[in-house]
């Protein structure tokens, strides 16, 4: 379960849970292990959106949630933020560029 595709819909669920059962603290922990370490992830954007509860914002953070996300050994997977391609996906915008103004269905397949 550790590289499950769930984990970060599955640690923002812990911060609603944590929300709705009266534990903010708790909640700030899920809300920000799932932002951090899933920037990039549709609910590692609904946890920074989370995050922005004044309640939230003025609890401290739980230990008790921290031990409990450090107890699942999850790999350490934080997505790169950074948007700058790569040189092989540079040559294959600049190839499909090229074949949009010559034959534009082979270059949609050369982006897929």
């Amino acid at each position: 379960y550790p590289d499950s595709e769930k984990v970060p819909a599955s640690i923002y669920f812990l911060g609603r849970m944590a929300m709705q059962s009266g534990q903010p603290g708790a909640a700030r922990v899920y809300f920000n292990f799932a932002a951090y370490n899933y920037p990039n992830h549709y609910y590692g954007v609904q946890s920074q959106e989370k995050l922005q509860d004044a309640a939230i914002q003025r609890a401290p953070e739980s230990e008790d949630a921290k031990e409990f996300l450090a107890s699942l050994k999850l790999p350490n997977k934080r997505v790169s933020v950074a948007f700058e391609a790569s040189a092989l996906t540079k040559q294959r915008m600049e190839r499909a560029r090229l074949l949009a103004t010559a034959i534009p269905d082979l270059a949609e397949l050369e982006l897929r």
